[in-house]
């Protein structure tokens, strides 16, 4: 709650009336699956005044959340403005020590698309975590590179991530309120006023999207170790 900043409903609880109350005051918002994966199912829907009956079975019917769209920071938006362009940090609560960040990497959707999954054909690069910079180009599922975004041509490697530190801090407090889940993908943003907004934490993440920017196995950075266990 610390870091989400929008209003948002859970489709398959929540009323007529407070759902008919929420797309009167955000006409155009996002959904998704409660129990989705990969960005599938997620979509922009809009309010038009007449259509609050077949709006409502729908969010009934797929059991989304329902949500008010995030504004990103001009600076994100510069590579992608159709999709609000995301970061996936995950972090390791060991039982001996505070939550920290094994790696990260940024996530860009394509024109016209409503998410930045990489499943769901967006592109990613890697990402520094001691500095907070791009390292890598970015790539997307079918594995073809790109030194800057197909769409805007806006060049990834070398791009420094606005606040990063703020982005570490997030989530490695946000870990500590979840010790039962002891690895965490965290997915999230920084919104047009500049704060760090959470979107969602995955407790069972994929690695494939971090280890494809630059081809090189990561298992050291997450165990800590060299030595396979």
């Amino acid at each position: 709650k610390n870091w989400i900043y929008r209003e948002y409903l859970n489709g398959s609880k929540c009323t007529k009336g407070e759902f008919e109350e929420f797309v009167k005051k955000h006409k155009k918002f996002f959904v998704k699956p409660i129990g989705g994966t990969g960005g599938e199912g997620a979509t922009i829907l809009e309010y038009d005044g007449e259509n609050l009956n077949k709006l409502f079975k729908y969010v009934r019917k797929h059991k989304v959340i329902v949500e008010e769209i995030v504004k990103q920071d001009k600076e994100f938006a510069s590579f992608n403005k159709d999709t609000l362009n995301t970061i996936r940090l995950y972090t390791l609560y060991p039982l001996n020590g505070k939550p920290y960040v094994t790696m990260a990497n940024a996530r860009f959707g394509r024109a016209g698309n409503a998410v930045d999954n990489f499943h769901s054909g967006g592109v990613s690069a890697g990402i520094d975590i001691k500095k907070g910079v791009l390292c890598t180009d970015a790539i997307n599922r079918a594995h073809e590179f790109y030194k800057e975004h197909p769409d805007s041509k806006k060049k990834f490697k070398g791009f420094v991530i606005p606040h990063w530190d703020k982005f570490v801090e997030a989530v490695c407090e946000a870990a500590e309120s979840f010790p039962e889940m002891r690895h965490i993908g965290w997915d999230v943003c920084l919104n047009s006023n500049g704060n760090v907004e959470f979107i969602e934490g995955n407790g069972w993440p994929n690695f494939d999207i971090t280890q494809a920017v630059d081809q090189i196995a990561l298992f050291e950075c997450i165990t800590g170790a060299g030595d396979l266990i």
